[in-house]
């Protein structure tokens, strides 16, 4: 069962998303455990439009699923 989001928390996903874009190397950072670190392949994940754009999609699909 998918969960409904108002409009405040889809905006909050966008957002969040965009944010992300801009600054990846601040999300991966974000979702590191207590103690795991950055290699050298961060530094080519994060040029990767590719990457970047799986950032858009994955949120676009988080607002559009929720509530069906």
């Amino acid at each position: 069962m998918k969960k409904y989001l108002s409009p405040d928390e889809k905006l909050e996903i966008a957002v969040q998303a965009l944010e992300d874009i801009c600054n990846p190397l601040g999300m991966l950072r974000r979702k590191l455990k207590e103690d795991e670190r950055l290699n050298e392949l961060a530094v080519k994940v994060i040029k990767d439009p590719y990457f970047l754009k799986s950032i858009a999609e994955t949120a676009l699909r988080e607002i559009g699923d929720a509530g069906k």
